[in-house]
């Protein structure tokens, strides 16, 4: 018999999680069963069991895919040249403007994630992980520009970092459970102006 090569093995993959998110979005992780997604993937259950050996599996990597992409964009800012000023800009872009908007379902997805890591440790470890790496990176920009003079000296880092962190997550919270239509080019604009206003020196 031929070998199953790389690519195969990868596309199958994906095209377990893609099927498993699409579920997750639309009827919640624990109303989603296994043979749901085994319809939902037209995939046999032995071929999903060979990639994934549970609902919790797949969940995880799925929350580690999600984030991955994203953590990785904003983390290269920190190589990048330019100003402090234009990498927190850029890090807005990537939260608040990556694929137009976040859209309720992925809003949704990341509520699920947050609450799931109170009971699922591994989850809960990537999840904690994820804001460790946001936080660090948001305080270094923070850093950078006081060194280089554009923010002032004595600003908090971690409590800046912190806050602007919590403002997204809050933000995706209250877009996934509520009707409440959210401009998100508006609040990024919004929230880069009050952040700069604040923490700027007069340096143009």
């Amino acid at each position: 018999m031929p070998k199953v090569s790389l690519l195969y093995k990868e596309n199958t993959r994906d095209k377990i999680l893609d099927s498993a998110k699409r579920l997750f979005e639309h009827k919640g992780y624990h109303e989603t069963s296994m043979d749901d997604i085994v319809e939902a993937s037209g995939l046999s259950k032995g071929a999903i069991y060979g990639y994934f050996d549970s609902k919790e599996a797949l969940f995880e990597s799925l929350q580690e895919k999600d984030y991955s992409e994203l953590l990785q964009a904003a983390e290269k800012l920190l190589a990048d040249e330019g100003s402090a000023k234009s990498k927190l800009e850029r890090i807005a872009d990537i939260y608040f403007l990556s694929h137009d908007s976040p859209s309720r379902e992925q809003c949704r997805m990341s509520l699920q994630f947050s609450a799931a890591s109170l009971s699922m440790r591994p989850v809960h470890g990537k999840v904690e992980n994820q804001y460790v790496r946001i936080h660090a990176l948001l305080t270094a920009i923070l850093k950078e520009g006081i060194r280089n003079g554009e923010f002032k000296k004595g600003i908090d880092t971690d409590s800046i970092a912190l806050v602007l962190f919590s403002t997204f997550k809050g933000l995706s919270v209250l877009w996934a459970t509520t009707d409440t239509e959210i401009d998100w080019k508006s609040i990024r604009n919004a929230l880069v102006k009050l952040t700069l206003d604040g923490i700027s020196t007069d340096r143009k």
